[in-house]
């Protein structure tokens, strides 16, 4: 008799996403797949905040993506980036908020997609 703990019982549905022969590719299976739909639900989306204002740039150091929203929208756009990605252990997930020196950069290093 042969066991396989790694490998899940058919049926399983793969989607291919990019160009052909990249190897991206997402393996699924339809009878776990409707117990993840509740836990993967984005949070309700913060109200929005007006443009006017100083700009996020001339307010915060280092900011070198957003640094032409409001503060107001910056603010919001930072809140619901925690709420999606790192609602329980909030900013210090992607930021040094100890603001201690470091000889690296401060935020996290995203995986290249």
């Amino acid at each position: 008799m042969l066991l396989l703990a790694g490998c899940e019982r058919p049926p399983v549905d793969s989607v291919q996403h990019g160009y052909r022969g990249t190897g991206m590719l997402n393996v699924y299976n339809p009878r776990t797949l409707e117990t993840q739909i509740p836990a993967n639900q984005p949070p309700e989306a913060i109200p929005s905040a007006p443009d006017d204002g100083p700009r996020a740039k001339d307010i915060y150091k280092n900011v070198q993506v957003l640094g032409d929203l409001s503060v107001g929208a910056f603010t919001r756009h930072m809140l619901s980036i925690t709420q999606w990605i790192a609602p329980n252990e909030g900013c210090a997930y992607c930021h040094n908020v100890e603001n201690r020196p470091t000889t690296r950069s401060t935020r996290r290093s995203w995986p290249a997609a």
